[in-house]
């Protein structure tokens, strides 16, 4: 929704074309930048909010979940492929 509003709103092709080239984090902050003018704020509210959950989703897999899948393969042998 944001490459389409820069696309739309933006001055010109060169917003929407910034923001596939440097993809979310050009994006996000382009976006964010131009909220307001191309009527977005929404949007990039939403946006904020996953890129919160996604961090603290990874943060709680690594704390809760990776230990478990991680016991009993101390003793495990690394088979090197054959590529």
């Amino acid at each position: 929704m944001q490459i389409i509003a820069a696309f739309k709103y933006g001055d010109g092709p060169l917003m929407g074309i910034l923001s596939i080239v440097f993809c979310g984090l050009g994006g996000f902050i382009i976006g964010w930048i131009h909220a307001k003018k191309w009527n977005i704020v929404g949007i990039m509210k939403l946006w904020s909010v996953l890129i919160v959950a996604s961090i603290i989703v990874q943060i709680l897999f690594m704390v809760l979940v990776a230990p478990k899948l991680m016991e009993g393969m101390e003793g495990m042998e690394v088979v090197p492929s054959a590529y």
